[in-house]
Parts: structure tokens; sequence; C-alpha cells
């Protein structure tokens, strides 16, 4: 089963996959979990740590090769959950090979991320995800400009870098409404 979590900046992504991945663990199933290694902007590095300093313990993975670094790790557990955070960062194909790889095995497979980027295209593995997902929960968070709750759907980038990956939190992103988003900082 395949569950992907998606949602602006700020929506809670990270927090709802630690979350589940926590509920499986207190079942007492082995939940395992991975990070890409461009995701630096907290201080744990081993871990998916959330805006609100939720954390649960992950293995760092290079963004460019997902799949081969999985199949390289000497798993002593059979794991019953893989949790993906920050999937957009990861190459799309190899992330795409190692999740059917996963679920052919009969695990549970969670992928949270952004499925658009700062301008609203798509982003990374995510729509191919998204297209195959057996569930979809798509979180929304208070728009940064308005200050609507639960409306904010896009992630607004406050610099004017072009680049689409540029990693950060709070001082580069927000979370806003379709409104704020298309109008930015005229408002």
């Amino acid at each position: 089963m395949l569950t992907v979590i998606t949602g602006p900046m700020f929506s809670g992504k990270s927090s709802k996959l630690i979350t589940m991945l926590m509920s499986y663990a207190i079942a007492g199933k082995n939940a395992l979990a991975f990070k890409p290694n461009i995701d630096n902007r907290f201080e744990i590095e081993k871990a998916i740590v959330s805006h609100t300093n939720n954390q649960f313990p992950a293995i760092v993975l290079p963004c460019d090769s997902p799949g081969d670094s999985i199949n390289s790790l000497p798993l002593v557990l059979t794991p019953h959950v893989v949790g993906f955070d920050e999937v957009q960062f990861f190459h799309k194909e190899e992330l795409l090979e190692t999740v059917d790889y996963l679920m052919e095995k009969k695990l549970c497979v969670i992928c949270a991320g952004l499925s658009q980027d700062y301008s609203g295209k798509p982003f990374g593995a995510m729509p191919h995800l998204l297209s195959i997902a057996d569930e979809i929960i798509s979180l929304k968070a208070v728009c940064s400009n308005c200050k609507s709750i639960g409306i904010a759907t896009r992630t607004y980038r406050k610099s004017n870098d072009g680049d689409q990956v540029v990693v950060g939190g709070v001082d580069k992103y927000e979370a806003r409404c379709y409104t704020c988003w298309t109008v930015g900082n005229e408002v």
C-alpha cells in the first residue's frame, strides 16, 4: 500500500509522516524512515524533523541514488512500513523504482513531500506518486499573508532565486492561499 502525504510548506507533512511511523512502532511493527541528504535545515541530521520539532530516526540517503543505498543496507529487521520524507528532492526514476520494489515486497510505503514547487510546477516524483497512491493525504496550512486558516495550498518563495531547489524554512518560504500566492508581494 502506498500513502502519499502532500501539501505546501508548513502544512504538517513531516509531522503527519512522523505520527504515522510512530503509530506503527507503538503497534509493534518495524518502521524504517529515510530522508534526503540535501535536507539540512535542522541540527539533528539522522532524523525526520518537523517545524514543530517532532522527530523520528531516519537514514540519510543521497538524492541521486536512493535505491542503490537502500539495497546496500544491512537490514537486521525487515520493516513493515517504510517512510520517505521530502521525496521531491530524490532522483525521480530512482525513487519510483525503489517505491515499486518495496511495494512488490508487500511493505507499506509512506511518502511525504511537495507536489508543486514555489512556481506551481510539478516537483520531482510527487505527481507520479500521487497518481499511483492507494491513499492521498492532502494537507493545507494557514495563509501567512491573509491569515486565513486551512486554505493555503501553495508554497511562496520570498527570494528571487530562480532555481527549483532551494532548501530553506521560514527564512525563505511561506504557505499561501491561491489568491495571495498569485498576487505575491503586491498584497
